[in-house]
């Protein structure tokens, strides 16, 4: 998903914007999550803190929360999972009016795959 900060001038987290997660002028969060698989090999705490706090900004426009209850119950359908955090590259399927349907996505797991 990639995200038109021209529209969103006064949000502090697009302010000075290192170049490295945007493409054709758009914040990308396939970008800023291949940043994020990437916070481990930083070695110097300081670094490597700092990073994670600005990957975090960034990160909560491309996150949604689903309750998982215990280890057993897992997500119906995703890509890649790092850190905790699972990565849903057909994220487009599960978009609603600009929003997250998670009835859709949970939904995902009554389908039957042949």
């Amino acid at each position: 998903m990639k995200i038109d900060i021209s529209k969103y001038r006064n949000v502090k987290e697009f302010e000075n914007i290192d170049e490295i997660y945007l493409t054709d002028k758009k914040l990308d969060g396939r970008k800023v999550w291949e940043e994020f698989k990437k916070l481990n090999k930083i070695e110097n705490f300081t670094q490597k803190e700092f990073k994670k706090s600005k990957l975090n900004s960034l990160m909560q426009f491309f996150t949604f929360s689903i309750l998982k209850f215990n280890e057993s119950h897992t997500l119906p359908h995703y890509s890649e999972e790092y850190g905790g955090y699972y990565l849903v590259q057909d994220y487009e399927n599960y978009i609603v009016d600009d929003k997250f349907d998670r009835a859709k996505y949970l939904a995902k797991k009554d389908e039957i795959f042949l």
